[in-house]
């Protein structure tokens, strides 16, 4: 995950106690928007993980236009993400 913040300048890695897993974390919504949708755009997955991304591509176009407005609609969008994907 630090290939991320190296890649991107910016964000953050945090290591749960718990789990072999490591989480990146990015502040600003923009940065969001604006670059890491872009790069995974031109740098398609190419794995289970691009459904998890294709996801969040969603959610994050539904913030952009809707703001908080669009909060049910982001939940709905991420209640099935990651390990609650049905496989």
């Amino acid at each position: 995950m630090n290939f991320f913040v190296n890649l991107f300048g910016y964000g953050k890695v945090n290591t749960r106690s718990n789990t072999e897993r490591c989480d990146y974390y990015v502040q600003y919504f923009l940065q969001i928007y604006e670059n890491i949708i872009p790069h995974f755009d031109k740098y398609p997955l190419y794995n289970i993980k691009s459904l998890d991304l294709a996801d969040f591509k969603k959610a994050v176009v539904l913030f952009k236009e809707n703001g908080r407005n669009s909060t049910e609609d982001i939940k709905e969008i991420i209640k099935n993400m990651n390990s609650k994907r049905g496989h």
